[in-house]
Formats: C-alpha cells, structure tokens, sequence
C-alpha cells in the first residue's frame, strides 16, 4: 500500500508552465502547433472501394490547441521525469547502540583474594565474583565500545576502547589478583584515564565504572580530587563496591591476609563527586540496576525514524505518454479512413 505520494525530482515539474499556458491561451484563440511531420500526400488502395477519385492531402500544421493530445503528451512526459514515487511498508529498523562509552577499571590489589562470596553453591573470592559480574554486565551492555584498565600500582590500560564485546568478555575472564601488583591507587588510574581516553560530548557519553573493594590507598592525590579532575573533563564515574561490609561467618579461604570490608564510604563518595551511583555487589543479580544506572535517558537517545520502502510511479505517466506519441505518430490518412469507414 502506498500511505503518501511525493516527487523525487520536482524541479522538473516547472517545465509544465509552457504547456498549461498553451492550454489556457489556446481557449480564447486558436494556435497552432509546430508541424510533427512533413505535408505528404498519400493514397490507400481501400480507399478505391469508397471513392476512386478522392485523394487526401494531410498538413500535421492544421492541427490546433483544440487537439490537446500533443500538449498532453509533453505533460505526462514532464511529470515523469519528475519521479513520482510513494512510500510503501517500513523496513525494519536496524538497532543502533545507545551513544555510550564505558570504561571498566577494576581493582586487582591483593585484597580482592578474599572469599566473601558463595555462587553455585560454591566459595569464591572477589576477583572471581568481579569477574562474573562484569562478563554479565558486558553481554547485556547496549552501548557502542568498552575499554579495561586494570587498577594496581603502576596502573595499566589493558585494553582500548573497542566495539568487539566477545573479546572484552575475553579479556576480563584473564583478570587476576596482584596482576597490576599488589596495591592500587585510585587517583593514579584515573589520571591514567583522564590522559589516554578523550571523551567525545557531541558524539557518545563516557562513563568509568570503577570496580574496586577500596583497600588501602596509596599515592599523593587524593581519590576525591582525583575524581574533580576526570568530571572537569567531561567524564562520569559510577562504582562497584565489591566484597563484604562485615566479616562473613563462612572461612575465608588459606592465607595470613589480615580481613579487609569493603570501604563502602569511599566507594559511595567518589561515585557522588562523579555524578554517578554506586552498587554495593552483593549477588550477580545487581547487573539489571548497573545497567540501568549507566542507560541512556531516552530524550538523548532519540532513534532515527525508519526508512520505508519508495514504490516508483513513473512508468504510468510514462508508459500514458507513449501511447499519445504512438497516435500522433499514425498517419492522420489512416485515421482519415477509420472515420470515413465509420461514417459510411
């Protein structure tokens, strides 16, 4: 079905001027058309069996603006060119990713060996249950590309932002305790982030998600003014506070660590100065409200509107116009008998 009709070319729609005026002139007096053929004089064989005597001598210059089938003719053959066309069903809109950068820091101090989680029915530690949380957080992300910092001291990129998913999955089930050695420092990673990653405001939002248990600071900026500086550069910073806030019943596995909670308020507070919100990770089922909390509002993410299917309407016109070309091209002596056979 065609739900509306437009031209594609409708500057040549201009052209039907000199026609319609010959059409409006042409009822107060008579004009001529220019000769489509030369005078000739032609004599059909029937014609003997009406008239043996008779010839007929044809002037295509007697023709008139009452005869409207040559101005006709140019009209449809305008408006063909113009492109007449119609927009037909909608074709199914591809999905776009929403205009969403994240970038994934997580803490891999040695604190994160602690085994404050059970999943499955199983004891794991913080590493592990980050790295659950994450993989599931990538394959439900609906943004454009992912980045991975790991957070230790020194600090280190360890992956770019990229659009292939199936390799950050990849690339995070690789994560491991003391990989970025065995302390961290948050301010020294978001510097790290503010220098090699650029955030685009007119294209896509970039958020960091900081994954971390808070453990033992170190370095001489402060996390908070670290953060100041990344918002100052158009980033925004959720967090992902992992690990227990209080000693939990069950064994904390082998090992003389000394049991560190998760500091909860500093997790919160950085995610406050950054315009973010922080999750404490209790279970893998915090997934749905991460994503939600870094989900583009749906009035800075306006979908374009579907390309329909353009149905062409040309050759109606066009194929209309030949048919007047074909009758004015017959022999007006032809037509001449036709209507004297007609007559008798």
């Amino acid at each position: 079905m065609i739900e509306s009709f437009q031209f594609l070319q409708p500057y040549w729609l201009i052209a039907l001027i000199p026609p319609l005026l010959w059409l409006w002139f042409g009822r107060h007096k008579k004009l001529l058309l220019p000769a489509l053929v030369q005078q000739v004089k032609v004599r059909y064989p029937a014609l003997s069996l009406i008239d043996s005597d008779e010839q007929y001598k044809i002037s295509a210059s007697n023709l008139s603006a009452r005869n409207s089938v040559p101005v006709l003719f140019f009209i449809l053959l305008i408006i063909s060119l113009a492109q007449p066309a119609g927009d037909g069903k909608m074709l199914p809109e591809k999905q776009q990713a929403d205009p969403l950068d994240l970038i994934l820091v997580v803490n891999t101090s040695v604190s994160m060996i602690l085994k404050d989680y059970i999943v499955g029915g199983e004891q794991v530690d913080r590493m592990a249950m980050s790295r659950l949380l994450l993989q599931k957080l990538v394959s439900s992300f609906k943004g454009q590309r992912i980045g991975l910092v790991v957070m230790g001291r020194p600090s280190a990129i360890w992956l770019p932002l990229t659009s292939d998913f199936s390799l950050v999955s990849n690339i995070i089930g690789r994560l491991k305790t003391t990989l970025g050695g065995r302390n961290s420092d948050i301010a020294e990673t978001l510097a790290l982030i503010q220098k090699k990653f650029t955030p685009d405001s007119e294209k896509s939002q970039t958020i960091v998600m900081m994954v971390s248990d808070g453990y033992e600071q170190l370095g001489v900026i402060s996390p908070e003014a670290a953060v100041q500086e990344l918002v100052h550069d158009g980033f925004k910073l959720h967090t992902l506070a992992i690990g227990s806030a209080a000693k939990p019943e069950f064994s904390l596995g082998k090992g003389h660590l000394i049991y560190q909670a998760v500091d909860l308020q500093l997790m919160t507070q950085l995610a406050k100065i950054g315009g973010g919100k922080m999750v404490h990770v209790k279970d893998l089922s915090v997934t749905d409200n991460v994503l939600k909390n870094i989900s583009i509002a749906p009035e800075q993410n306006k979908k374009k509107q579907g390309k329909s299917i353009v149905i062409p309407l040309y050759q109606y016109p066009l194929a209309f116009s030949l048919i007047l070309l074909i009758i004015m091209l017959l022999p007006v002596s032809f037509k001449v008998l036709i209507n004297r056979v007609s007559r008798e």
